[in-house]
């Protein structure tokens, strides 16, 4: 029986073939062969030990070897044979043990690959033919290796041993049996004697008469657990006239496969709160043969509701008379489906049971079920938390995308620089503004008016929606982050008068705002002093014009005169 426990998606890395079937023969003095051939198909070179345990103490004195060792590199087979050496002397009899392959220097996560109780069986020698006078015997019913006799675990087996005294002189012969496990029963019955008056009394062997034939009741008895196979027995006939004499035969036994192998399921704990369910699955074997298991677990439910995994996953071998133990785990999958109250929710699964070799099995399916318990309170206060949160951040940028007013531009400041200009000096008037969150502006627009609302400068726009200072700006701004600050622009007022200069801010948006205005002081611009002309001299040319007098020229304003004007052109 072969045992090596892989998880899943593993493969053994050395690949071994016997030249042994678990169930050899061998005559004394002859020579067993055990070949063993490894294949590596790792990826890495590997050391592999190969060696006997044995369970006889014989094998260590007859085999020359009980260990050797393969170096391979990968994809690199090798070949190995143990001999053992049968004396010529060696009596009947059933030697066991164990042969083990191990790669697990090389390989770590790989144990060591075991072959145990195989068999080597010692048949008795050849049986000589005899002189004329020389005792025989032979059994009833015949066996032979290629029919052996049939036999059930639990039930006997008579066998009759007919015995001929060939000899001239009285002989009495005793029946010995070998080859066989300790916990059979052999049973051999001689027939009764005869004494004196006429008493029957049990006999411990078997007399007889020169030329008279006897028989030999042999009863064979496996136990009720005895293991399926074919089995050879030797029984040997001895002689008192002749005890040098080795009168030998064989029985070839087939001992009956009985197929009882019971699965159950046990619960270990079926509650899932914080830890995965557990449950193992029982195997109990109470056959007579080994028997190679597949388990496989079926998701009764949704099929990603619950994963389940065996411990071992794959083959599970189960010897004869004994119980093997397989974990099953179970965890429910997505979270967000465990119950917050109430009983929980239950998952159903069975788990199905097959024979490598199609076997018989009394079950096949086992049902089974895990209860995911509902949440602790804690964790629906904590749902509802999160949802009263998410419900308010939904709330929050639903008012901030659709309802959240939108930044609108501050006007900080907005002033003259002076309050006074002259006309004769040609000024124009001059203003400065700091406006915040410049990036919200759409436009802005600066125009002068008069005490009674009149527009006395024609309007000055200037487009600030491209997030650039226009180019009529950039001598008077400066921008630094959202804030613009300018000095001295210059508005179009340059005629006389008295002038309240109005800034408007039209904020960006797709809807209309309500444009943000400023106004500034009292500006004046003076008017130019008008110069009117002066006399500053007056008299007349001449003292007499046409013999005609000054003041008589004058009353007739008819004269010429001449006169300079102070400031005349």
């Amino acid at each position: 029986m072969t045992s090596l426990n892989l998880s899943p998606n593993q493969h053994a890395p050395l690949s071994v073939i016997l030249t042994s079937s678990g169930m050899d023969v061998a005559t004394p003095g002859s020579r067993f062969e055990l070949g063993v051939t490894v294949h590596n198909v790792g990826d890495r070179s590997a050391i592999v030990y190969i060696f006997i345990e044995e369970r006889s103490p014989l094998l260590r004195q007859w085999c020359h070897s009980m260990q050797e060792r393969l170096a391979l590199a990968p994809d690199q087979s090798g070949e190995i044979t143990l001999q053992i050496e049968i004396p010529a002397t060696a009596l009947p009899e059933i030697l066991e043990y164990d042969l083990v392959v191990d790669g697990s220097d090389s390989y770590r996560d790989f144990p060591p690959r075991r072959y145990d109780h195989y068999q080597l069986q010692v048949l008795p020698t050849a049986r000589t033919v005899g002189g004329a006078e020389d005792p025989t015997f032979y059994l009833d019913p015949v066996s032979s290796s290629q029919q052996p006799l049939m036999i059930q675990p639990g039930v006997s087996l008579p066998l009759q041993v007919w015995v001929d005294n060939r000899a001239e002189r009285v002989d009495r012969f005793r029946l010995r049996g070998a080859g066989l496990p300790d916990d059979w029963h052999i049973t051999i019955t001689y027939p009764r004697d005869t004494q004196d008056f006429g008493l029957m009394v049990e006999a411990e062997s078997l007399g007889l008469n020169p030329g008279e034939r006897g028989q030999i009741l042999v009863t064979l008895m496996p136990p009720i657990n005895a293991l399926a196979g074919v089995y050879i027995p030797t029984l040997r006939l001895i002689s008192d006239n002749q005890p040098e004499m080795n009168l030998l035969d064989l029985v070839y036994l087939q001992v009956s496969p009985t197929y009882q192998l019971q699965p159950v399921l046990q619960v270990l704990r079926n509650q899932v709160r914080t830890q995965p369910a557990l449950f193992e699955i029982q195997l109990e074997n109470l056959g007579n043969t080994p028997r190679d298991l597949l388990l496989s677990v079926e998701n009764l439910e949704d099929p990603d509701s619950c994963t389940y995994t065996l411990d071992p996953s794959q083959v599970t071998p189960v010897a004869p008379q004994t119980t093997r133990r397989v974990l099953l785990t179970g965890i429910p999958q997505k979270w967000w489906q465990r119950p917050f109250y109430g009983g929980g929710r239950f998952f159903n699964f069975r788990v199905q049971v097959e024979d490598a070799e199609s076997h018989p099995l009394t079950v096949n399916t086992l049902p089974g079920n895990l209860l995911w318990l509902p949440r602790p309170w804690w964790q629906l206060l904590v749902l509802l938390l999160t949802a009263l949160g998410v419900l308010g951040v939904v709330i929050w940028l639903i008012w901030w995308l659709f309802f959240k007013p939108p930044v609108l531009p501050q006007l900080l400041t907005f002033e003259a620089e002076d309050s006074r200009y002259a006309e004769a000096n040609g000024e124009f008037a001059r203003v400065s503004w700091e406006i915040d969150n410049v990036h919200r502006i759409q436009e802005v627009t600066l125009v002068g008016l008069s005490a009674e609302e009149e527009i006395l400068s024609a309007p000055l726009t200037y487009t600030l929606d491209s997030g650039a200072l226009p180019p009529a700006l950039l001598p008077f701004c400066t921008q630094q982050g959202r804030r613009l600050t300018c000095n001295n622009v210059r508005t179009n007022a340059r005629q006389p008068g008295t002038y309240i200069f109005e800034l408007t801010v039209v904020p960006q948006g797709r809807r209309p705002r309500q444009p943000i205005t400023a106004r500034s002081s009292t500006v004046v611009i003076e008017a130019q002093p008008l110069i009117l002309p002066e006399i500053t001299d007056f008299a007349p040319s001449r003292l007499k014009i046409n013999g005609l007098s000054v003041n008589d020229f004058l009353a007739s304003a008819v004269c010429g005169y001449s006169a300079a004007v102070v400031g005349a052109p």
